[in-house]
């Protein structure tokens, strides 16, 4: 009886060992550990659980490939499973710090390790570039012709042009460019700028994404001076009763007209005179039947 006590016991014990969980690896590390883009600091080691990395700002997403020391660990990547020495899915880079969490865990189900990540994304660098692409003005032509790297310009407009806009277009869409120093969105039209007779500068700015950069385009506007009208064409006098109608053609650049008279002939400025304002036409009454006149038109402006 005593004997089959002791076997049964032994049989107990034998069982226990078999089932024991000192079989299995307590092993959690990791033997590699790569990111798709960017460089671990420091460089990896099994022993270092933390990690930091910077990538440019281009890079939206990364993936992180994981590779388990011993083969039945498992490893998780943000808490998604990932087979060891595979690729992650895409992890989305926000700008600044993201986390990446590593998670190893051991055969034997129980230990654990983590090795963590965090991930900078640069912010955008800002462009330097303050060139314009397009210069364009509402009347009159640049010289020379536009070009980017050309910042000065003149052009000549006639005495009737009292004003002019600018159009500047910048190369960068995020740049700023101000005309006279007033806003103006790139490819849109300035504010009218008002032209005095001769010389006039425009000077446009363009201000870089970075704020800082710089680049100014100077256009001078010669608006040119007022001329002395020419003398009226076409003058015909139509004789009536006790008057005569006098008319001639409209001279550009005119305001106003003047019909000097004599019974003479050789009209001149200091005879008497009609004024006829803006009118092309004049009835001179009051005249004595089967007389003579003449006349002379003269066409006057701000300039004489």
């Amino acid at each position: 009886m005593p004997r089959l006590v002791r076997f049964a016991l032994l049989c107990v014990v034998l069982f226990l060992q078999g089932c024991s969980d000192s079989d299995f690896s307590s092993n959690a590390d990791l033997s590699g550990l790569v990111l798709s883009d960017g460089t671990l600091t420091p460089a990896f080691a099994t022993a270092t659980s933390d990690y930091t990395a910077t990538v440019v700002n281009a890079t939206a997403s990364i993936t992180v490939t994981p590779t388990t020391s011993d083969a039945n660990a498992t490893v998780t990547v943000n808490g998604t499973l990932v087979a060891s020495g595979a690729a992650s899915g895409a992890i989305a880079l926000a700008e600044g710090a993201n986390a990446v969490t590593v998670v190893v865990t051991a055969e034997d189900g129980v230990t654990t390790k983590t090795y963590n990540i965090s991930v900078t994304r640069e912010a955008p660098i800002a462009s330097t570039d303050a060139d314009l692409s397009g210069l364009v003005l509402s009347d009159g032509a640049l010289t020379p012709a536009f070009a980017a790297a050309t910042t000065g310009y003149t052009t000549t407009v006639a005495n009737a042009t009292a004003s002019i806009t600018v159009t500047p277009t910048t190369s960068d869409a995020n740049a700023t460019v101000t005309v006279n120093g007033a806003p103006v969105a790139s490819g849109a039209s300035s504010g009218a700028i008002a032209l005095a007779e001769g010389d006039n500068a425009v000077v446009v700015v363009v201000t870089a994404e970075d704020g800082t950069t710089t680049k100014s385009y100077t256009i001078t506007v010669t608006r040119e001076a007022l001329a002395v009208p020419s003398a009226p064409q076409g003058v015909q006098a139509t004789a009536g009763d006790s008057s005569v109608v006098v008319s001639w053609n409209a001279v550009s650049d005119a305001d106003s007209y003047t019909v000097y008279w004599n019974q003479a002939g050789g009209v001149t400025s200091g005879d008497s005179s009609i004024d006829a304002g803006a009118n092309t036409q004049i009835t001179h009454s009051g005249l004595t039947n089967e007389s003579t006149y003449y006349y002379r038109v003269s066409a006057t402006n701000a300039a004489g």
